[in-house]
Order: C-alpha cells, then structure tokens, then sequence
C-alpha cells in the first residue's frame, strides 16, 4: 500500500512538473546558409545570403504558396518576398554583424531577391546591404543564429565565400544556443588583399 502511494505521488509529482513547466521550442526547419561577403578596400559593401530550406518544408512553402516547380513566376517571387522575405527585415535576417566585437545595426532591407526551386528545396538568395567601412585591421563578424529556436541553421566552410576573387583567412566558430547552434564568422580587415 505504501509502495503503491509513493508510486502515485511521484506519477502525480512528475506530471505536475512537466505541465506546469514552460515548453522548450525545438527545430521545426532545417535551412542551409552560405554567405557571400561583397567587400572592397574601403569595407564590406553587403552580405549575399543564400537559404536552402530542408525538403520537407519546402515541400509546405510550394504548396501552401502554389508554386510553379517548373519556374518560378514572377507573381511568385513578389508574393514569396512580401509574405516571407519582407517580415525578417525586423529580426535582421536572422544576422547579428559585429565591428571590433560592437554590434551594428542591419537598417537596409534586403534586395535582390531570387528564390528558386532546385532539387525538390526552395532556395533564397538575397543581398543584405551593410555599407560598412572598415580600416586594416578591423575585425568583421556576422552572426547567423535565430533566437527562437524554430529554425536550425548550418553553415559549412564551402558555404563561405568572398567577393571579386578574395581570399582572406577567417574563422567559422558553432556554438550551441538552446536547441539550435549560432554561427559565427570572423575575419580581419586587409587592404592588401585588393
């Protein structure tokens, strides 16, 4: 009877803790990132962002928008760009960009946008403009993360590329946020590279 009773209460005791606890959020879309940074002697102009949705969300972005898989028709592109694309703006494209470690503010809204459908996922590029001068140097880091926990984003070294043929030594760190992982790129600023 006693065994019984203790049993109960830690049934009772276990259930309580996991209702009352607040959720945990978990991934819900799985997106690939490859930047491109566009960069010149004077700075970093922008950054190009390319997403690559998982397929199966892709699959509900196809549908749910009724895409055309055969190519994308223009009536698509502006329908994706307000109703996805033009929202993120306030959560700065899930991008933190840092001057010497100081966090800058992403104030332009993306442009250039072209989605595409390849390989049954849905890609968007898009171009951030940053217009940020930077001297030798000056360190530049763009942080991919997404706060909420919904969307785990993976960049790889082959994601990471430099504009007008640069090639400058950086550093891609992941570091583990609740569920999903941030993403950070650093490197230093080097005129004469250009």
């Amino acid at each position: 009877m006693i065994l019984r009773r203790s049993l109960l209460m830690v049934i009772a005791l276990t259930t309580w803790i996991l209702t009352t606890s607040s959720a945990q959020a978990h991934p819900h879309v799985f997106m690939d990132t490859h930047l491109k940074v566009d960069m010149n002697a004077s700075g970093v102009q922008g950054l190009g962002v390319t997403w690559v949705f998982d397929e199966m969300t892709s699959q509900l972005y196809i549908m749910e928008f009724g895409l055309n898989r055969d190519g994308l028709t223009q009536a698509d592109v502006d329908r994706l760009a307000r109703d996805l694309l033009g929202n993120l703006h306030r959560h700065s494209y899930f991008l933190t960009v840092k001057v010497n470690e100081v966090q800058v503010p992403i104030t332009q809204r993306a442009r250039d946008f072209a989605p595409q459908i390849h390989d049954n996922r849905l890609w968007f590029a898009f171009y951030v403009p940053l217009d940020l001068p930077l001297s030798d140097g000056d360190t530049f880091g763009a942080e991919v993360y997404e706060e909420e926990g919904f969307i785990a984003i993976t960049i790889q070294d082959e994601y990471i590329a430099f504009s007008n043929e640069t090639t400058l030594p950086y550093s891609l760190d992941k570091q583990m946020r609740d569920y999903t992982h941030a993403w950070s790129l650093r490197f230093s600023h080097d005129t004469s590279r250009f």
